[in-house]
């Protein structure tokens, strides 16, 4: 199970991102519901930790301006699980969006300093 806190009204989860040499670091996320993708990274952290870059593409942000924005490929790893996923080079806050919990039981306590608690569902 991956735990979190709300700070700030913000639900905050912290896990490992991992490079393609082994470069690890432990980043805390928002929580984005309004994410539709798996991570969003700043551009730093991308190099810092050696993401290996696949592609350019098209995004929109939540204010809806268009802009075009670089894909690395990275692993992230929670609970001992770890998977290959896609990272969205932006600028702000590291996101962690919806499809990185596909799977998953997402619990928030809403108030600042709450819970949040992240689960696999049964099969």
């Amino acid at each position: 199970m991956l735990r979190g806190a709300i700070r700030q009204f913000r639900p905050m989860v912290e896990f490992a991102v991992i490079g393609s040499d082994g470069r690890r670091a432990t980043i805390p996320f928002v929580l984005d519901t309004g994410y539709s993708g798996t991570l969003a990274l700043p551009e730093a952290f991308c190099e810092q930790l050696a993401l290996v870059w696949d592609r350019s593409q098209p995004a929109t942000l939540a204010n809806r301006t268009s802009i075009i924005v670089d894909v690395y490929l990275g692993r992230m790893n929670w609970s001992g699980l770890e998977k290959i996923v896609e990272v969205l080079a932006v600028e702000g806050d590291p996101l962690v969006g919806l499809v990185a919990f596909e799977g998953y039981r997402v619990c928030l306590d809403v108030t600042e300093g709450g819970s949040v608690a992240v689960e696999g569902l049964a099969p």
